[in-house]
C-alpha cells in the first residue's frame, strides 16, 4: 500500500508538470544571440530555430543583440519572463565573463537555466592568406622581419583569451582589436590590414575554404579534420591549451522544469536532421549532447576554466 500511494502521489506532481508542456510553445520564441550576423552562433541558432519551428510548431525567431562580450544579450535574458519564450544561443562568452568584468548586470549563477548544450568548436589561430605565413615558426619569421606590436583581431570572447594566451606563449608583443562580430573581424584581416585573427573553426571555415584565410594552429589535442595544414598547439611547441568554444541554449531562472526536458528532447532530436548534420560538419562543428542538470555541471567546470585560463593570459577584468 506504501508503495501504491507513493507512486499516486509522485504522478500526481508530475501531471501538472506534463501539463505544462504540452501547452507550450503558446506562441513565437526569441532566440537571442549576443553576437551579429553571420557569427558561427548566430549560424548555429539560426540552424536550430529552423529545426525547433518544425518540430514545436511555433516560430523560433532569432534576435542578434551584439556588444560588450556578449554581456548585453545575457542581460536581455536574465530580465524576461522564465516562460520559455526567451531563449539564449549561449557561447563560452557566458563562462568568461565573470572574470572578463569587473561587474556585470546580471548574476552569472543563479539568473539563467542552463537548458540543452549544442556545439563544440575547435579554435583556430589564422592569418591572411596573402602572407608568407603557413606555421607557428613562420610568424615568429614575419614577426622578426616586421618588428614592433603586432596587431591581431577578434570578434568573441573567446577569440579574446585565445589571442592573448597565443600572444604570450610564441613571446610576441601585440596589439589586440576587438571587433563585434568574427565576420567584421575577417574583413581587416582579409584585407590586409590586420595580420592576425584568433576565433573558432566555425566562423570562418568558408574563408578557409575559399583560400582568403589560412589556419596555422588549432588548439585541439589531434588536427582537425577540416583545417589538416593547422599544427596543433604540441606540434608547435606551445604546449597545451584546455578549453573548447561551446554553445548551447540557456533561458532566465526559474523556468518550468517540463519545457527545459520538451525544449533538450527536442534540440538532442534534431541532431538526426540530415541538413543540421551536414551543415555542421561544413562547419567543423561537433555536436555536444549535455543537457539539463549535466549541463549546469558542465557549465560550472567552464566557469572554473576560464578562471585560470583568464589569469594564466594575463588579462585584466575591465
Amino acid at each position: 500500500m506504501k508503495l501504491k500511494a507513493l507512486l499516486t502521489v509522485l504522478g500526481l506532481i508530475a501531471a501538472p508538470l506534463a501539463a505544462a508542456a504540452q501547452g507550450y510553445p503558446s506562441g513565437p520564441v526569441k532566440v537571442i544571440v549576443g553576437f551579429g550576423p553571420g557569427s558561427s552562433g548566430d549560424v548555429v541558432a539560426r540552424l536550430i530555430s529552423e529545426e525547433l519551428t518544425k518540430s514545436l510548431g511555433q516560430p523560433f525567431v532569432v534576435d542578434n543583440v551584439p556588444g560588450a562580450g556578449a554581456t548585453i544579450a545575457m542581460k536581455a535574458l536574465a530580465d524576461a519572463k522564465p516562460d520559455g519564450h526567451t531563449l539564449m544561443f549561449a557561447s563560452s562568452s557566458y563562462s568568461a565573463a565573470p572574470f572578463l568584468f569587473k561587474q556585470l548586470p546580471y548574476d552569472p549563477y543563479a539568473d539563467f537555466t542552463p537548458v540543452v548544450s549544442i556545439t563544440n568548436v575547435p579554435l583556430v589561430v589564422a592569418v591572411d592568406s596573402k602572407l608568407p605565413i603557413n606555421s607557428v615558426e613562420d610568424l615568429r619569421a614575419y614577426a622578426k622581419d616586421n618588428p614592433g606590436p603586432m596587431p591581431y583581431a577578434f570578434g568573441n570572447t573567446v577569440g579574446r583569451l585565445l589571442g592573448a594566451d597565443f600572444m604570450k606563449r610564441v613571446e610576441l608583443e601585440a596589439i589586440p582589436i576587438s571587433f563585434n562580430s568574427v565576420p567584421q573581424a575577417s574583413v581587416d584581416v582579409i584585407g590586409g590590414r590586420i595580420p592576425l585573427l584568433f576565433t573558432d573553426l566555425g566562423g570562418i571555415q568558408p574563408m578557409l575554404e575559399a583560400g582568403d584565410l589560412r589556419a596555422i594552429a588549432v588548439a585541439t589535442p589531434e588536427r582537425a579534420a577540416r583545417i589538416p595544414d593547422a599544427q596543433t598547439y604540441q606540434e608547435a611547441g606551445l604546449g597545451e591549451f584546455g578549453l573548447v568554444a561551446w554553445g548551447g541554449l540557456i533561458g532566465p531562472a526559474g523556468m518550468d522544469p517540463a519545457t527545459v526536458k520538451l525544449l533538450g528532447d527536442a534540440v538532442i532530436a534534431s541532431f538526426q536532421s540530415p541538413v543540421l548534420q551536414e551543415r555542421f560538419a561544413q562547419m567543423g562543428t561537433d555536436f555536444l549532447e549535455v543537457r539539463g542538470d549535466e549541463f549546469k555541471q558542465y557549465l560550472d567546470r567552464q566557469f572554473e576554466l576560464w578562471k585560470t585560463m583568464v589569469a594564466e593570459a594575463g588579462i585584466e577584468a575591465q
